[in-house]
């Protein structure tokens, strides 16, 4: 079952795989400007709705049937290109965002050194 979309990275969970986030937080701002009177307080003159951000956290482990290094090099690709994606959760639409910023969390590791558990966090930004 698709539990959403971000691009071309899919979150879904069945039988084989589970590729999904938790901890999705979304922060909308209003946006205004301060304009200074002279004996008195400022006066705020409001501008308008400011970009929405959007911040989540992605697990990826072999034992979920995906491969966490494979994954990261994924979200790397999207952060590196700039691009907005649509982001969809749960079939609804937030609109375009581009990627700012990413952490890996590199948690445990086979005996061979190979990548078995990751956590990858990213933060997007609303592309108007």
């Amino acid at each position: 079952m698709d539990v959403g979309t971000f691009g071309e990275i899919v979150f879904e969970t069945n039988r084989t795989r589970i590729r999904t986030f938790d901890e999705f937080k979304r922060s909308s701002k209003a946006r205004f400007a301060e304009h200074a009177v002279t004996g008195k307080k400022p006066v705020l003159e409001f501008l308008g709705p400011g970009l929405d951000e959007v911040s989540l956290q992605m697990m990826f482990a072999e034992s979920l049937g995906v491969s966490p290094s494979g994954e990261i090099d994924a979200v790397r690709k999207v952060l590196a290109s700039g691009e907005a994606k649509n982001l969809v959760v749960g079939g609804y639409n937030f609109g375009r965002f581009a990627t700012t910023s990413m952490e890996e969390d590199w948690q445990k590791f086979d005996g061979k050194g190979r990548l078995l558990v990751a956590a990858v966090s990213i933060k997007l930004k609303e592309f108007a």
